[in-house]
């Protein structure tokens, strides 16, 4: 009889065990659910905000390619100035040729979201993987293009400054130049007379010319290869924002 009692006594303990176990693993399963559900919510909230930064990095190099584009345009001219020793330019026009080759364009690569991800330790929250290492690769290819644009902008605004300042105006040049709403025309007329004879026989400044115009080219292709990733990024952000829906 005490027997019978005892084996059903454990076999109702065992039950409840079973049953209490059992309960856990629902919660537990549930609570798992719960936060695998939450983390794809901000995952779509992050990949939403990343696809923004990126549209934004690509409309920023963009424009500095143009930027780009017209000083390499300006130095070709530079260069044709110095080699066939010709110059059928007025000053002010070559005060503009010569502002527009001395422009250093620079990236400023501001991406809120992916900083946050990098900081927060939150970049695991991107499911695919192919997306996650893009991402983790980026901030190397934008060093790449900012590290050339410091060496250039070095060159435009120490080296050649120091060389060009006994030859030309600095004030007529930024005069005649024109970026966004910057009223540089406001600026006072300049006393002193540009010597563009004297400044184009100076072998110091064919030598910079030289070096800032291999240094745009390097920052060109690089800039590029900047867009062709970014747009990448956001057609695989496309296609996993349509797989989550």
């Amino acid at each position: 009889m005490e027997k019978n009692k005892t084996g059903k006594y454990l076999k109702y303990a065992i039950g409840e065990i079973v049953l209490v176990v059992i309960g856990i693993l629902i919660a537990l399963s549930i609570n798992n659910w719960n936060i695998e559900k939450n983390n794809r919510i901000e995952e779509v909230k992050i990949l939403k905000n990343l696809r923004s930064d990126f549209e934004a990095s690509i409309k920023e190099l963009d424009e500095l390619d143009e930027i780009r584009k017209s000083s390499l345009s300006c130095i070709k001219t530079i260069f044709s100035i110095i080699e066939t020793k010709t110059n059928p330019y007025s000053e002010k026009q070559l005060d503009s040729l010569v502002m527009y080759a001395s422009v250093p364009p620079t990236y400023n690569g501001q991406m809120g979201t992916l900083e946050m991800l990098f900081n927060s330790g939150k970049v695991n929250i991107i499911s695919n993987d192919e997306i996650k290492n893009l991402l983790i690769t980026w901030p190397g290819l934008v060093d790449d293009v900012t590290e050339e644009e410091i060496i250039l902008r070095d060159l435009s605004y120490n080296q050649y400054d120091n060389n060009s300042s006994k030859y030309l105006s600095k004030t007529n040049q930024m005069k005649l130049f024109k970026y966004r709403n910057i009223p540089f025309q406001s600026m006072p007329n300049g006393a002193m007379k540009s010597n563009y004879d004297g400044y184009f026989k100076d072998s110091d400044i064919e030598n910079n010319y030289a070096m800032r115009m291999s240094l745009l080219l390097l920052i060109e292709n690089g800039s590029e290869n900047l867009v062709q990733v970014a747009k990448y990024i956001i057609n695989k952000i496309d296609i996993e924002l349509k797989n989550n829906k």
